[in-house]
């Protein structure tokens, strides 16, 4: 008998809790401990993803996602990033809320953190969905999002952009698998040739698209207030990281 939409809600947010747990208790301090966790956890992240694609395209006739699926599907995407990507997106989180800390050595230290394959599922799950939300429509999101989509559904999407965010600015130029690279710059060149007119609107450093799409999804604060308020703060930290970015070329073209 296949599991109800509310079930895999429930199953998956149970795996999140889990996840997030260990993460809290264990995280990168053993890592040997946390790697043997991530193993057995992996084969129902799997099982789960597999049941959602195959709901995805069942529910795919119609325009706007299925408002219970989208919500599994966001939930497993964040398990997703917190068991294979929890030094990058737990730095990212530090510096939206403080862009002035990316000046700070050991968060720099944190931000090269070594691409494992386990984090590349990771970000192509981040990149997929941040290709459906622009082959969507974001000004059609903002207008929906808020009535039929809870907030756990931001939570995901926040947690995937960071991470694209970080592989953007930080780890694509030290990448050695080569063709996984190459997919996942294919999957989110898609995404960014559906917001061309983001790209237009002064944002010259690639890395910092997919935080200014999700700016833009958050930017309406008519019906909730907290999302307008994370648009600002990812606004801030576009700022921030195109000015670090100028600072950065300016130092290797003018040496002392």
């Amino acid at each position: 008998m296949p599991v109800s939409e509310f079930g895999l809600v429930t199953i998956v947010s149970t795996l999140l809790y889990r996840i997030c747990s260990s993460e809290l208790l264990t995280g990168s301090r053993d890592g040997e401990l946390y790697a043997k966790f991530g193993k057995k956890m992996e084969q129902s992240l799997q099982v789960l993803d597999a049941i959602l694609k195959a709901r995805t395209i069942q529910d795919d006739g119609g325009l706007a996602p299925n408002p219970t699926v989208h919500c599994a599907r966001s939930l497993l995407n964040s398990a997703f990033y917190h068991l294979y990507g929890s030094v990058p997106l737990s730095v990212m989180k530090k510096i939206l809320w403080s862009p002035a800390s990316l000046d700070d050595p050991e968060i720099m230290h944190l931000l090269n953190e070594a691409i494992s394959p386990e984090l590349y599922q990771a970000l192509f799950n981040a990149a997929d969905q941040l290709r459906f939300d622009c082959r969507v429509g974001l000004s059609y999101i903002k207008k929906i999002a808020p009535i039929i989509f809870g907030p756990e559904s931001v939570v995901g999407t926040l947690e995937g952009c960071l991470l694209l965010c970080w592989y953007l600015q930080f780890a694509q130029s030290r990448v050695s698998q080569v063709e996984s690279r190459d997919i996942l710059n294919a999957l989110i060149n898609e995404s960014f040739a559906e917001v061309t007119d983001l790209q237009l609107e002064d944002h010259g450093l690639q890395s910092v698209l997919p935080l200014a799409v999700l700016a833009e999804l958050l930017s309406d604060g008519s019906m909730w207030k907290w999302p307008s308020s994370v648009s600002q703060k990812l606004k801030s930290l576009i700022k921030k990281l195109e000015d670090s970015d100028t600072t950065i070329h300016v130092a290797t073209a003018y040496p002392p």
